[in-house]
């Protein structure tokens, strides 16, 4: 990271990863760096040579993908590798395409670059996308704090291979630090993430059925030091212009637990990510709550989970004939569930939201 700069691939470009994961706050540079590196591959080899990935088809309007390469500097980037002739990017039935704007506004198209791809309609791409030269693949955005489709890291596998058929590319994961649940992160067993310090890269290496080395790099960007907005402060302002991860305001535990009585206990299990539930009651006062904090010690009456099991003390939800539970389920319904941070809030409240049905469910 160059001082007094934006965020710049040359680290990471260290690392020739084959997927580069790069994560960061709002506004640092990265989409930037990633398009700047797709046009020039792009512009210099005259071809569709990328990929552009957004999560749902609504994201590839025409509107919206017009716009994706309108930075005055990728324009400037154009109109020095082509001499001229193009001076920006226009968006036409599903591809990127050189073009022309004169003084007058009126807008000349070129020759293509690159196309964009909705990961709901992955289906549709398996026999008419052919592009022997793509390079790049970027999936902007592939972190979400709400849902993610189902089987999506399948889906976004197979969409790769669509794209890179016979040859290797590049593919680089662009997202804010919004939420450390993520299908990715699960599936490829990347256990670092939670724990990564700004500036990190982390390595990781797999083999793919052909016994080839595939290499996952993940980047924390660290902070740039360019000048800032300085309009956002609080949390969301941490977020924003610090790269810290995004979260609410959650209600935490009055005083320290050793005040209260642990009624009953449940563990639940999903995407690796591990929380211990206690029911418990304040020794004097007799206030009662919903305790959830990350497991450490697993002591739990049940353990709340989607994978199968024949163990009746593994579940997907709560059980009606368990007083216990039934009142877990009263409290959470009635929002008396409390945390340690904010931040485990934010990720126990993500992985319930994408589990197949709400755990405090009573069946």
């Amino acid at each position: 990271m160059a001082k007094n700069n934006y965020y710049r691939l040359d680290a990471l470009d260290d690392h020739n990863p084959d997927y580069a994961i790069i994560l960061g706050e709002r506004a640092n540079g990265k989409s930037y760096a990633v398009k700047e590196r797709a046009l020039s591959h792009a512009l210099e080899a005259k071809k569709v040579t990328f990929v552009l990935i957004r999560r749902y088809d609504a994201d590839i309007k025409t509107s919206l993908m017009t716009t994706y390469f309108n930075d005055a500097g990728l324009k400037k980037l154009i109109s020095d590798k082509t001499d001229g002739e193009y001076n920006g990017v226009v968006f036409y039935q599903g591809y990127f395409y050189t073009a022309f704007t004169d003084a007058d506004g009126k807008t000349l198209r070129g020759y293509a670059i690159g196309a964009a791809m909705a990961l709901n309609d992955d289906e549709r791409y398996k026999s008419s996308f052919v592009q022997p030269e793509v390079v790049d693949i970027i999936f902007e955005e592939f972190t979400t704090n709400k849902l993610y489709l189902s089987n999506e890291v399948t889906r976004f596998m197979n969409l790769c291979s669509t794209i890179l058929r016979l040859h290797k590319g590049t593919v680089y994961m662009i997202a804010n630090t919004i939420s450390r649940v993520c299908p990715y992160f699960n599936e490829w067993n990347l256990r670092n993430i939670p724990s990564m310090q700004f500036g990190q890269i982390d390595e990781y290496l797999f083999e793919d059925s052909q016994g080839t080395k595939v290499k996952v790099c993940v980047e924390l960007c660290a902070s740039p030091e360019h000048k800032k907005s300085g309009m956002f402060f609080g949390r969301i302002g941490k977020t924003i212009e610090g790269g810290q991860w995004e979260t609410k305001e959650r209600p935490h535990l009055y005083g320290d637990l050793s005040e209260y009585d642990i009624l009953y206990s449940l563990s639940l299990e999903h995407m690796n990510f591990k929380f211990n539930i206690y029911l418990i009651c304040h020794k004097s006062d007799g206030f009662m709550a919903v305790y959830v904090y990350p497991a450490s010690v697993k002591t739990f009456d049940r353990v709340l989970t989607q994978d199968y099991s024949t163990d009746i003390f593994k579940t997907p939800t709560l059980q009606k004939r368990n007083r216990a539970e039934c009142k877990i389920a009263e409290l959470v319904k009635n929002n008396k569930m409390v945390f340690p941070t904010n931040l485990i809030a934010e990720d126990f409240y993500t992985v319930i939201q994408n589990m197949s049905c709400n755990p405090f469910t009573l069946m």
